[in-house]
């Protein structure tokens, strides 16, 4: 009779004991695969690394399936910001603006008994001009221009370049910080791990910053140097100095953030006898964590022996 009744009562039992071990596994897989060798420790951050790889690449090269939020679009938002700086030099880049063909036939149509020149001599920028031509009178011969006027004039034209451009390059850091973000987020789900990760990675990653900003500074100074006749040309050789060689480069390049961490720089870094105080450093478990760990296994293992048991009994 008491049999019986244990026996009724065992599919509840079980259900119960599954409900349980269910809930415990879940807490094992957040605590994530186990960190106390270094083998362990290095099959880890290695695996973390290849998928950090893999999704990095596919994002600087447009490839976006697979990605499933905008802040991983690594290509659509740097060419974003580059259009934004293309049109921001454009239009702010000239200190005094350019006379457009359209505003030089308006002024020049106009019946007001003045010659072409001095209708054109109304406009501010070509006023402006002619004061430093005027201001820059030395020994040269009648007709010819003061070689220090075209310094004078394409110096002050280019003024806000720099800061444009800096602008641009800083803009183009943010969208690279955010993809990182975004991707770690994505490849390593433990909080600890993944601030571990990025400050160990984040002296490489400001390398990046670092290098860029030093190539900007004779990037200007040395458009300055070369600039000819047209500022349109120059403007777009410029724009591709000093912000779309340099961003390429060193925010996209091989070196850059998001190219920086793979399984080569893993091991380079982590590999080997020699870096196995490292790869515990970055990796191993915390006590805490271990001792968490510990007690749902042994938890796991309770309640699997319980389940064989019932379901054994179940069977007499």
């Amino acid at each position: 009779m008491r049999n019986r009744h244990v026996k009724q009562s065992i599919p509840s039992l079980l259900s119960e004991i599954r409900a349980k071990l269910a809930l415990c596994n879940n807490d094992i897989s957040k605590l994530g695969p186990p960190c106390d060798t270094n083998f362990q420790q290095f099959t880890l951050i290695n695996g973390i690394a290849t998928k950090y790889s893999r999704m990095a690449e596919n994002s600087l090269n447009g490839n976006y399936r697979g990605l499933n939020k905008s802040d991983m679009f690594a290509r659509k938002l740097i060419r974003d910001g580059l259009d934004k700086f293309c049109t921001t030099l454009q239009a702010e880049g000239p200190v005094k603006p350019f006379v457009t063909c359209t505003a030089e036939a308006k002024l020049i149509l106009t019946d007001d008994g003045m010659t072409w020149s001095e209708k054109l001599m109304k406009d501010p920028t070509y006023g402006w001009i002619r004061q430093v031509i005027g201001s820059f009178r030395g020994t040269e011969f009648p007709g010819d221009l003061n070689p220090l006027v075209v310094d004078f004039l394409w110096r002050k034209q280019t003024t806000g370049w720099r800061a444009i451009a800096e602008d641009a390059l800083a803009e183009a850091e943010s969208i690279v910080e955010r993809v990182n973000e975004a991707l770690f987020q994505i490849v390593c789900s433990d909080d600890d791990l993944r601030v571990n990760l990025r400050d160990w990675l984040h002296a490489d990653f400001q390398k990046a910053s670092v290098d860029a900003a030093k190539e900007l500074e004779p990037a200007v100074l040395n458009t300055h140097d070369s600039l000819e006749a047209y500022y349109e040309l120059a403007r777009w050789r410029f724009t591709d100095n000093a912000a779309t060689q340099v961003i390429e480069r060193h925010q996209l390049g091989p070196d850059g953030p998001l190219r920086l961490f793979s399984p080569q720089y893993v091991s380079e870094k982590l590999y080997g006898e020699q870096n196995e105080d490292a790869l515990s450093n970055l990796v191993g478990e915390n006590p805490n964590k271990a001792q968490k760990r510990l007690g749902l296994d042994s938890e796991r293992r309770s309640l699997e022996e319980s389940m064989k048991r019932l379901q054994a009994f179940k069977m007499l």
